[in-house]
């Protein structure tokens, strides 16, 4: 395995798959087969004695390969396929017109293929198409929000994963993710993200609202918002004379900070941040390092923010906050049993003369991924 940055490639070899049963006797109710690994060595004669076809083949034993790994086939699938490709026509030369043609063997109907595979998109269908043009070729059916599946012409699987969610699901469709904010009727809103997040378009009401699998958390503002700047993924609302709240949206939920412009006055004492927090389905906890975390009612972890931090505008050569320092957080219940998150800045660092301004006080409120970023 080479890890490269951001997607991890890995060539694995594509196991066939031996399916082991007998013809369905007319009226039979059709039976599932036993599906189990095969080395995909020569085929032999298939039952009827026509030469074996490519992407399915018979042994002598009267099994049938099939080249999706994980699939077990019902018996009217396979005989489907087998009959398919028992009565097509011998191939005068490889890549004829309208078959999917293997060295060594006459061509197979794409429908056969298919109906084995359970779909043009399966990495069965994959494997087949790759052998025939040489190049490799994707098996959709087999995307996930981070990871896209390639047959190879040798047979073998190329598997690219990324760290953070490439593409979602609309409608019924993978997409790819595009956290460009769009202004709608409902609020300002990425394009496409895994989480589904509304950001305020001005006025009373939350600063922000992120839904996932059910449930949502939203973060309010204790007063009237302006209507925001867009700018690709960032919405600016200027709060406050030399102060912006700045809020982008991630591919799993988002940034908020309070960006500073000014020194606050010499002596006057660090300030506090107070953010109502409203949740549905979802219970808040306060871990030790300040982290934010939001649990179903099974104690699972869906959503989790991560613990204030303060930087100043300068950087070190590597490009790295040359002052950054963590705000301390408390997760406060109020008299009417809503939630409330204080946040203060740490004595001493708004005024540290070494600071550069702007100054931004920022955290991330994200879908929990393992290992992944937002």
């Amino acid at each position: 395995m080479r890890c490269m940055r951001p997607i991890l490639r890995v060539a694995l070899p594509c196991a066939a798959l031996v399916l082991i049963g007998s013809a369905v006797p007319a009226g039979a109710a059709p039976q599932h087969l036993i599906a189990r690994p095969a080395a995909p060595a020569a085929a032999t004669a298939s039952r009827d004695g026509a030469a074996p076809r490519a992407g399915v083949v018979a042994t002598p034993a009267g099994r049938y390969i099939a080249a999706r790994a994980g699939t077990v086939l019902p018996d009217r699938a396979v005989a489907a396929a087998a009959a398919a490709a028992s009565t097509a026509p011998p191939s005068p030369a490889a890549g004829s017109s309208g078959a999917v043609t293997s060295s060594g063997a006459g061509p197979v109907p794409s429908a056969a293929v298919e109906a084995a595979a359970d779909g043009p998109g399966s990495l069965a269908v994959a494997l087949v198409k790759a052998r025939a043009s040489g190049s490799r070729v994707e098996a959709t059916d087999l995307r996930t929000e981070t990871t896209t599946t390639y047959a190879n012409p040798d047979g073998t699987q190329h598997l690219e994963t990324a760290n953070l969610p490439v593409r979602v699901r609309q409608s019924g469709v993978w997409v790819p993710v595009d956290t460009t904010l769009v202004s709608d009727s409902a609020g300002v809103r990425p394009r496409s993200s895994v989480a589904t997040t509304v950001l305020s378009g001005g006025g009373s009401g939350s600063l922000v609202r992120l839904t996932t699998a059910g449930k949502a958390v939203a973060l309010g503002w204790l007063s009237a918002l302006p209507v925001p700047v867009l700018s690709g993924d960032t919405a600016t609302y200027a709060i406050a004379p030399a102060t912006d709240l700045v809020v982008r949206a991630t591919r799993t939920g988002f940034e908020q900070s309070v960006v500073l412009h000014q020194r606050p006055a010499a002596g006057s004492a660090p300030p506090v941040l107070r953010v109502p927090l409203s949740v549905s389905g979802l219970t808040p906890s306060l871990g030790a390092d300040g982290t934010l975390v939001l649990a179903d009612g099974t104690g699972a972890v869906v959503l989790t923010a991560a613990p204030p931090q303060l930087f100043g505008a300068d950087t070190t050569p590597s490009g790295a906050p040359a002052h950054a320092a963590s705000a301390s957080t408390a997760l406060v219940r109020t008299s009417s049993g809503a939630y409330e998150l204080d946040v203060t800045a740490p004595a001493g660092f708004l005024d540290d003369p070494a600071v550069a301004y702007p100054v931004s006080l920022s955290s991330f409120l994200c879908r929990s991924v393992v290992g992944a970023g937002c």
